[in-house]
């Protein structure tokens, strides 16, 4: 065979990168070798192209039954998106030819892939033997392997507009490999075998998708819900959402989108008005940018219009003693209407309940059906009524009712007397369809440990006194109602210590007292007897001397364990006693406790000099600016001005840019001259940054003189005093003190001075300022007793001298908390729960955690904490023994250090009988009945020791007379039994405290 066309030596052909397209197809270039029949890395694969099968002008059309092929130069066009590409016209020039071959409305498929070959026979005029020269087959082998022909331009038109792609490399007209047949730039075989690997020259480029699909809008109620399918192309790029279009006329919707980057292809438009009708279109958005719109679509939301509820379900019913208990769960749906109620249908055969309703308008989901015959069948139904109408009924649930045993007896209460215990109880709610024959009286002497042997049966009355007790020890009870049927489930428990005559408790314990600013904090313990009747309050005694409290108490009915006794006067000592009140009498006083209140401790003095000004002309007003240790919060500033040969009166005010009131604590002037000294104080002042400005706003026609400084522990003026004279020893006049610990501030303006102020012993200069012989001088004194002062010095001149007296103090130093109140210790099973109230006083500090001491004896609680930390006011104590007594007391911690103790509680945690057995089941066989059930869920914190099975022939009826003690398993096999009786079963657990409910 004859080849067509030379390709050039590998090493003579440059390759370029693919050109970038404006198509969404990627383009390559090749040659087919149409003689072999598999692929290899230096071509592609042969004839016919199978995947896909997508190609035109095949050189081997009967390949491989036909040996009639030659080899090809050839385009390959891939489709990388998820739709066809239509529309495709591809066209190669050459040099000055233009191969046309193709059509002009070629298809490549979604992922799939396009070969064109050269058509027409071997050596043809097609363009692989015109414009391959000098590389066409000459026959022999002494051809160049080098190609310097023309470089093919394939061409592509899709969508209207044309982009060329360069074979730089001149694969279409001889260039790149032949693999075995071009060695040395000579061909050495008289066939010239052409064969390439695929070159890419142009990159499909992504677009934006194409137009979501079917678009469709359901109205609801106030809103519209759409939904609509994925565009058929995500262009190349996939799609990261859609914006979503409104508008209320066909075609009109605004190029805004009421919603973007929506992340499915549904979406509901809320909030819109019932009978508007709403059109809506869709756009697709990938990297490259948004798609066509989606086709339009409309819906008008309309108000719901409500139905009938669906029925009820799940009905049940349970027999009583001449009742049925029904159940049910509500309809699925209400029909868009809120329910109002159940009817309730009843009857006596299987379907055949009443048209007419036993019940209506019944608001929950349950009812019971009373006044019923024992032993007849009943069949219910249930319906729902809502404002439209009533459901469909429920499914239909029967029942029989029984005599039962009676309910338990209510309102148990147990009364101490001495060397008595006097109890009262209710009858039972029901008495089951029987009357109620007497009442079992059963006693023991730890929380539920009553002896399964009652102390008293046959009580007719609804009260007993057990007289056969010791006084101090604590009994506990419990009452059963009897009737024909059995025994009724015990009464609630109830519990009594009998006690000889009450008296007035014990004194309460621990006292102690803790001295803050002009208070004393107080806690105690309780009395360790409360003298057989409950607490009800203390009261606390205070005195100035030991031993020497005022028989007129402070403070009166106190009910917790602290207090803590306000507006008294720091430095004194206090003395308190403390006594406990019961409804008999008052304690002996506690023991003694004293504390002296004592002023908190904190900086107070002078700080530093904010700023000062000085000016020798008019002016009416100078800013300051702090200075780089700005000014602290809480702190006081003092502003002193000397105004010079200006108006005695008129406004002197201060702003700062923290917002800062400042107030004229002292206006002193000399009259006609002129001259005039004004002194303005901010309390307790907002922080100033560093680079702050503080604002004097004054009328002035001459000189002006400004200072402003800071004073720590400042929390109000107190007094001051102002003078003016010419003598040469200046004198504010006297200011009196209320307090001992003071700041003293002297001001004092000086005019035409002879020589500079000084000022007198005890006095702190702060720094004059001056223009010519004008002063403005300041000082300060911190006293320490009270007295009367004065601001004095000397200058001659005439002067302007005033006195600030400022109160100091400071916030008060935290303490540890006071004790925690009210504990009260509750046993349980193998536990005991302890809670509590937080202390009255946190000391000032925040309480972190509590500290829980126990003890086996009254006050002989263990130094070592059972629990620390402890972070709310309650603790369960499971590290301990039943029918051990415990004792407890709890403490409070801050940062400060530890509480006193809190009152002691005591409890004794106790194992109870167990829980019912569970899931009971009969399996009946030839003269035999065999029993199976689960364990209690619990075993009331005693072990097991056995379980005892109860027999009868009627639904509830079975004796109390078991059938059978002391079972060691969870099984049991009843053969003593009728073949053709129905035989009921209830089984209780045993264990060393009693026994279970059945």
């Amino acid at each position: 065979m004859t080849a067509v066309v030379v390709l050039l030596l590998e090493s003579a052909v440059t390759v370029i990168a693919p050109a970038a397209a404006a198509t969404p197809l990627d383009v390559f270039v090749g040659y087919m070798d149409t003689h072999s029949v598999a692929s290899s890395t230096k071509q592609p694969k042969p004839w016919p192209y199978t995947d896909p099968t997508s190609y035109i002008g095949s050189p081997c059309p009967a390949y491989p039954n036909s040996t009639t092929c030659w080899d090809a130069a050839a385009l390959r066009l891939d489709n990388p998106g998820s739709v066809d590409v239509t529309g495709v016209h591809p066209v190669v020039k050459i040099g000055s030819s233009t191969y046309n071959l193709w059509g002009t409305n070629l298809t490549v498929k979604a992922h799939g892939t396009l070969v064109l070959t050269e058509t027409g026979a071997q050596n043809s005029t097609n363009f692989d033997a015109t414009d391959f020269a000098p590389n066409a087959y000459n026959g022999g082998n002494t051809a160049s392997c080098v190609n310097s022909g023309a470089i093919p331009d394939v061409q592509i038109t899709f969508g209207g507009s044309t982009t060329s792609y360069l074979d730089s490399g001149q694969v279409l007209n001889g260039g790149g490999v032949d693999s075995g047949h071009c060695v040395n730039g000579s061909f050495v075989s008289g066939r010239l075998d052409e064969s390439h690997p695929w070159v890419q020259i142009g990159t499909a480029a992504a677009t934006a998708p194409s137009a979501p699909l079917s678009l469709a809008a359901v109205p609801g109620d106030g809103s519209v819900s759409l939904s609509w399918a994925a565009p058929t192309s995500d262009g190349g790029s996939s799609i990261t959402g859609y914006n979503v279009y409104r508008g209320t006329i066909a075609g009109g919707e605004s190029a805004t989108p009421i919603a973007t980057n929506v992340k499915t292809t549904t979406y509901t438009d809320t909030n819109r008005v019932n009978g508007t009708q709403y059109f809506y279109t869709v756009a697709a958005v990938n990297a490259v940018g948004t798609s066509p719109r989606s086709n339009e679509a409309s819906a008008t939301p309309q108000p719901t219009q409500p139905t009938v509820p669906s029925a009820p379900t799940g009905l049940s019913a349970l027999p009583g003693n001449a009742s049925v208990a029904l159940s049910w769960t509500a309809p699925a749906s209400n029909g868009g209407s809120a329910i109002t109620g159940y009817n309730v249908y009843r009857g006596q055969t299987p379907g055949g309940e009443s048209a007419t309703p036993i019940a209506t308008n019944v608001s929950g989901t349950s009812y019971r059906d009373t006044g019923e015959v024992n032993g007849s069948a009943y069949y219910y139904k249930v319906s729902a009524v809502n404002a439209v109408g009533t459901s469909l009924q429920s499914n239909e649930a029967s029942a029989t009712p029984q005599a039962t045993v009676s309910s338990a007896p209510v309102g148990l209460v147990a009364s101490s007397g001495d060397g008595s215990v006097a109890l009262s109880w209710q009858m039972p709610t029901s008495d089951g369809g029987s009357g109620i024959t007497g009442y079992t009286v059963y006693r023991g002497t730890s929380a539920g440990g009553e002896s399964s042997v009652p102390i008293a049966s046959n009580v007719p009355l609804t009260a007993f006194t057990d007289s056969s007790v010791t006084n101090g020890t604590k009994y506990y009870y419990t009452v059963a109602a009897v009737n024909a049927v059995g025994t009724s489930p015990p009464s609630n428990e109830a519990s009594a210590t009998p006690q000889a005559a009450a008296t007035a408790p014990s004194a309460p314990q621990s006292l102690t007292a803790v001295g803050a600013n002009t208070t004393v904090s107080l806690s105690w313990a309780a009395p360790a007897s409360n003298g057989g009747s409950a607490v009800t309050g203390y009261t606390v005694y205070r005195g100035t001397t030991t031993g020497g409290e005022a028989a007129t108490p402070v403070a009166t009915n106190v009910t917790g364990t602290s207090f803590t006794d306000t507006g008294l006067i720091n430095g004194t000592a206090y003395f308190y006693k403390v006594a406990a009140v019961n409804a008999v009498g008052t304690s002996p006083p506690s023991n003694e406790a004293s504390a002296t209140p004592q002023a908190p401790s904190g900086p107070v003095g002078y700080v530093q000099r904010v700023g000062s000004a000085t000016a020798s002309a008019a002016r009416t007003t100078t800013t300051l600016t702090v200075g780089s240790s700005g000014v602290k919060a809480g702190d006081t500033l003092v502003v002193s001005l000397l105004l010079s040969s200006t108006s005695v009166t008129g406004a002197v005010s201060v702003k700062d840019s923290a917002g800062n009131s400042y107030a004229v604590a002292r206006d002193v002037n000399d009259g006609s001259a002129g001259d005039r000294a004004v002194t303005l104080v901010a309390l307790t002042t907002m922080a100033l940054p560093a680079g702050a400005t503080i604002v004097v706003t004054y009328s002035s026609s001459g000189e002006t003189h400004v200072s402003v400084d800071e004073l720590a522990g400042v929390t109000g003026i107190d007094t001051s005093a102002a003078a003016t004279g010419t003598a040469s020893t200046f004198s504010s006049g006297p200011a009196t003190t209320t307090q001992p610990s003071e700041i003293l501030f002297g001001v004092v303006g000086i005019e035409s001075a002879t020589t500079a102020p000084a000022w007198a012993a005890g006095w702190s200069a702060l720094p004059n300022l001056s223009v010519s012989t004008d002063y403005l001088a300041t000082a300060y004194r911190v006293t320490t007793t009270t007295g009367t002062y004065t601001a004095t010095g000397t200058s001659g001149g005439q002067w302007m001298a005033a006195l600030i007296a400022l109160k100091t103090g400071a916030t008060p130093q935290p303490n540890a908390p006071s004790a925690p109140q009210s504990l009260t210790a509750v046993g349980a099973t193998s536990a005991v729960a302890l809670s509590w109230a937080a202390p009255a006083s946190n000391g000032g500090s925040a309480v972190t955690g509590y500290t829980v001491y126990r003890g086996t004896t009254a006050g002989g609680e263990s130094s070592v904490p059972i629990a620390s930390n402890v972070s709310g006011t309650s603790y369960s104590d499971t590290a301990v023994t039943n029918g051990t007594a415990y004792f407890y007391k709890v403490a409070a911690v801050n940062a400060v250090g530890t509480s006193p103790p809190s009152n002691e509680a005591s409890a004794t945690p106790q194992a109870t009988a167990p829980s019912a057995p569970l899931t009971l089941s009969g399996t009946a066989g030839n003269g035999s009945v065999a029993l199976s059930w689960a364990a209690p869920a619990s075993n009331g914190g005693s072990a097991v020791t056995g379980y005892t099975v109860y027999r009868g022939t009627t639904a509830g009826g079975e004796s109390s007379v078991p059938i059978a003690s002391n079972v060691s398993g969870t099984s049991y096999s009843d053969t003593a039994v009728t073949n053709g009786t129905a035989y009921f079963y209830k089984v209780a657990a045993v264990n060393a405290v009693g026994t279970s409910p059945p």
